[in-house]
């Protein structure tokens, strides 16, 4: 479970991490010395300081669009379960009525049990048995009339949809930064950091400055990349809000129903 504490933590624990290793270089090597390669030093930094930025950046963006698709995938997925509610209506009781509580009970399940289960990476037995209860609740409507017909073909078309943006819940779940890009990251934000001690500052507190800046940024870059890594876990996780409206607009729905 990531949060906002644990992202505080982390950043105060790579600047204090950083300034010590700061102080370990300043004491070992004449400030002097430092100085004579400033300028090399400034060449090589600029390139390096650039490549890593550029790799961070791109896996901030690509984690960050994957958090958006995951969000963009669940409104899909409850504008779907209302979907098939409003085209339930076009069935006779008891038909309706059983569809759109099979729906209900699917929804609460997912909101109470299934989002739970997601931060594991799994889908909810009990959502997939009331999702099985839809289908069965599909499987015994015998339309009639041309519009139960149309309103019938549509509705598995739209059930099935749902039926796979649930799956890809599944999967927006499971997707991660992979184990090496991590070190990766990791070795490029040590290397970016130790490559600042190389630098002759004649202020001890200005270097401090600047080094504790560098490794606050990196290390916060880093946390918002770890905190939305996977959508389903931590602070910074999608919301089951749409499934909530869903199920408030079942609920309006069944109230609306003649009787």
């Amino acid at each position: 479970m990531v949060t906002l504490l644990q992202g505080l933590a982390f950043v105060a624990a790579i600047v204090l991490l950083a300034l010590a290793g700061m102080v370990i270089v300043r004491r070992s090597v004449e400030v002097s010395t430092l100085e004579t390669h400033n300028d090399v030093a400034g060449f090589i930094y600029a390139v390096l300081g650039v490549v890593y930025a550029v790799v961070l950046g791109f896996v901030v963006i690509v984690v960050w669009e994957q958090f958006n698709a995951a969000d963009q995938h669940i409104h899909q997925e409850a504008a779907a379960i209302v979907g098939v509610s409003r085209l339930a209506g076009s069935f006779p009781e008891p038909d309706r009525e059983r569809i759109r509580q099979a729906l209900h009970d699917y929804t609460r399940t997912v909101i109470d049990q299934e989002w739970a289960s997601l931060a594991r990476g799994e889908l909810s037995r009990d959502a997939t048995a009331r999702l099985e209860g839809l289908w069965q609740a599909y499987r015994q409507v015998e339309p009639r009339t041309e519009q139960e017909k149309a309103a019938y073909t549509e509705s598995l078309q739209v059930l099935t949809a749902f039926n796979e943006l649930r799956w890809q819940r599944l999967f927006d779940s499971r997707e991660g930064v992979p184990f090496g890009m991590w070190i990766v990251l990791a070795a490029g934000a040590a290397l970016t950091v130790a490559f600042s001690y190389l630098f002759g500052v004649r202020n001890v507190y200005a270097q401090m400055a600047i080094t504790g800046t560098l490794a606050a940024i990196i290390a916060i870059m880093l946390f918002l990349i770890h905190a939305i890594d996977y959508p389903f876990t931590g602070d910074m996780q999608v919301s089951p809000e749409p499934f909530e409206e869903a199920l408030t607009a079942l609920e309006a729905d069944t109230d609306a129903a003649p009787r």
